[in-house]
């Protein structure tokens, strides 16, 4: 788990450097995004017959995803970045309540074809489960390998600097051999800049 956590720092801290030495008066180029939507995230057993009965009986669900992620451009139309991702679900009625967040660290590229506009992304990395309720403790999945998949529209026109980004995304995530998928709809509030050159 502590080998888990420090390589996943690493990793980030790396794609921070990265950025920062792209980030130069001539030629910088960096990413920084943050946001998240409406979701939905399909389990395995016995956790989705749980969610059937839960939604049977009465309880609230609410599920979001929420994103942030920070990099570097490779070139005009390819940023390399780190991010972290985290489907939150959960159910409530009265004081009585359960969670299951599935969280995601991962390195991926986010890809725009036109410069601005059309953007794809595509990220992996390491992810595990969190299972919360009222009657009982916390329990904590080992971590797993994950997938994510997003297409999107920047409406930057200028290919550089704040902006909104709307898309849907997909995430296959193994958790302890069983495979959990997620899928969202999300809005991010982003800055970039591309490399000048």
């Amino acid at each position: 788990m502590k080998k888990l956590v420090t390589l996943v720092a690493l990793v980030f801290l790396a794609t921070f450097l990265f950025s920062q030495e792209a980030a130069s008066a001539d030629n910088r180029g960096m990413y920084i995004a943050l946001g998240g939507g409406p979701a939905r995230v399909e389990y395995p057993e016995p956790f989705q017959s749980l969610v059937d009965t839960l939604n049977s009986v009465g309880y609230e669900q609410l599920t979001i995803d929420i994103n942030l992620s920070v990099g570097g451009a490779l070139n005009k139309n390819t940023y390399i970045i780190g991010s972290f991702s985290w489907y939150a679900d959960s159910w409530d009625l009265d004081l009585s309540y359960y969670r299951l967040y599935t969280i995601f660290y991962s390195v991926g590229f986010r890809y725009y074809p036109y410069t601005t506009g059309l953007v794809l992304g595509v990220d992996a990395g390491a992810t595990n489960m969190n299972n919360q309720s009222s009657v009982a403790e916390t329990i904590e999945s080992d971590y797993g390998l994950g997938l994510n998949a997003s297409i999107g529209y920047d409406f930057d026109k200028n290919s550089t600097g704040l902006t909104f980004i709307l898309g849907a995304q997909v995430g296959l995530f193994d958790i302890e051999g069983d495979d959990v998928m997620g899928f969202g709809i999300f809005g991010n509030v982003a800055w970039k800049e591309r490399l000048r050159r």
